[in-house]
């Protein structure tokens, strides 16, 4: 691809591309510029190290930022090709930007990119704090354009903002309205309510929910409680996966969803996890067909027990279902609920089985009824 196109015409090109393809291009378009002009040339390198140090704009309307980072970088960055490099890191998910950049520079004998580490911070939504660790898994997304909700102990924060202070992971009565979070719940009916005046009409960005591992569950459902009244049904449950971040996606259940079926379930309680149905045609809540604990042997075994009852029930060429109604109680923890999700989402071979999570509080026994209905595909 020609870089030195105008810059409509260049995007438009630049987004055909797979994404992949995009993070590869953006490193060979800085070797090329090294290799012509001699490890980058006077001009490229001192141009690629005054890109790096851009200063930091907060702007709060994003037309504004972007005009003003347009401006700075016409006015500060003298080659015209490292322009255009930086330009075509804006068709990356916001993640990859920072570590795009980097390696990009590095071609053109810049070591030290304070931008590059900028991008890299802000646009992690882990917020470089933990989160559940996982197995390196290559099939896990990488997180797109979304709003970031950060889970810890001590609060609930978007946009690196505290919206309610916890205590120990508890929410003060307070604080609730019914059984949702009202602050939460403004704070997005209000942000969701300007993406779509943005938009012209279009629904807000996906939610990304990056939790401290020891957080209660209960918290990830209070979020998404709150997001439906934002009428928000786009998740992404952030974890590191080997050494990158990573997200879990899924989506709310919609009006025209239904649970039918075998309703296949599951019941996280005490630090243990149950395997039931809602029919009751797979176990049921008062007589589980699996028990185990959530440690790794236990995953590992709720991981195969589930994968042989989806090919049981659904052999090869039979219309699947794939949702799981996933209950917790008070005392389970966010990478309890994660170990739970990855466990049933592929077998030990890396075949998809139940990939829809459907969350729900725990109930007793006696009183099992199904949620709404199992959430659309990703």
């Amino acid at each position: 691809m020609d870089i030195d196109r105008t810059p409509t015409t260049a995007r438009q090109a630049w987004l055909r591309y797979p994404r992949r393809m995009r993070r590869l291009r953006v490193v060979m378009i800085a070797t090329a510029i090294a290799a012509g002009c001699g490890r980058g040339g006077p001009s490229a390198r001192a141009a690629a190290t005054a890109l790096c140090a851009m200063p930091e704009f907060r702007e709060a309307h994003p037309a504004s930022r972007a005009q003003r980072i347009a401006d700075w970088v016409t006015a500060n960055v003298g080659a015209p090709k490292v322009r255009a490099l930086f330009a075509q890191l804006d068709a990356l998910a916001p993640i990859e930007r920072g570590p795009a950049l980097r390696a990009a520079v590095a071609q053109l004998g810049v070591t030290t990119c304070p931008l590059a580490d900028r991008l890299t911070r802000d646009h992690d939504p882990s917020g470089g704090r933990p989160v559940p660790q996982v197995a390196a898994d290559p099939s896990l997304a990488t997180p797109t354009d979304g709003l970031a909700v950060r889970l810890d102990r001590d609060a609930i924060t978007v946009d690196g903002g505290v919206i309610v202070q916890l205590t120990d992971g508890e929410v003060d009565a307070s604080d609730r309205v019914g059984a949702t979070i009202g602050p939460l719940a403004r704070y997005l009916v209000a942000r969701a309510n300007a993406a779509r005046r943005a938009q012209a009409g279009g629904g807000p960005a996906r939610l990304l929910i990056a939790a401290d591992p020891a957080v209660p569950a209960a918290r990830v459902l209070d979020v998404i409680r709150a997001a439906t009244a934002a009428r928000m049904i786009g998740f992404g449950l952030i974890v590191r996966s080997g050494d990158r971040t990573a997200m879990i996606p899924f989506e709310l259940p919609t009006a025209s969803d239904a649970l039918t079926g075998v309703g296949v379930a599951v019941q996280l309680r005490d630090h243990a996890v149950a395997q039931f149905s809602l029919s009751g045609q797979e176990g049921t809540a008062g007589a589980p067909a699996l028990t185990v604990a959530t440690d790794a042997a236990g995953m590992i075994a709720l991981r195969d027990h589930l994968a042989a009852l989806h090919a049981r029930r659904w052999p090869a060429g039979a219309t699947a279902e794939r949702q799981l109604v996933i209950m917790v109680d008070a005392h389970t923890q966010v990478d309890e609920l994660i170990a739970v999700v990855l466990a049933a989402r592929r077998d030990g071979a890396g075949v998809e089985r139940f990939s829809w999570p459907v969350f729900s509080m725990d109930v007793t026994p006696t009183d099992v009824a199904p949620p709404a209905g199992p959430p659309r595909a990703p």
